[in-house]
């Protein structure tokens, strides 16, 4: 699956009048967005434990100072795009690294040979 890191920011929340997502806990918040393109991030509810909540792109950000005390408790984790990679999709760079076979030079006896 795709693995993305985050920024994490305190006392900032996603601003949202209804919820996209939601999450349990922070592995399942994050693999979730990780695994969605339209995931911008997640942030913690100061008020409610466990409850992590993911929003799109679309979605501004307030801090504790324009949204008050409300979200001084939250914690926001903001999708770092550029850093997001697929653990499935094997990198290709190996493939040449290695000569051929009968390429090899025969310059060392091979011991192995019985």
């Amino acid at each position: 699956g795709t693995v993305c890191k985050y920024k994490t920011m305190k006392g900032h929340a996603y601003e949202s009048a209804e919820t996209w997502k939601e999450a349990d806990t922070h592995e399942k918040a994050k693999k979730m967005c990780d695994e969605d393109d339209e995931c911008a991030g997640y942030h913690l509810h100061g008020m409610i434990d466990n409850g992590y909540y993911l929003y799109k792109h679309t979605n501004g950000i307030v801090n504790s100072k324009e949204a008050g005390d409300f979200v001084k408790d939250f914690v926001l984790y903001k999708k770092r795009m550029m850093t997001c990679s697929n653990t499935d999709e094997q990198p290709d760079e190996d493939f040449d690294a290695m000569p051929e076979a009968d390429e090899a030079t025969d310059d060392a006896p091979n011991s192995e040979e019985l």
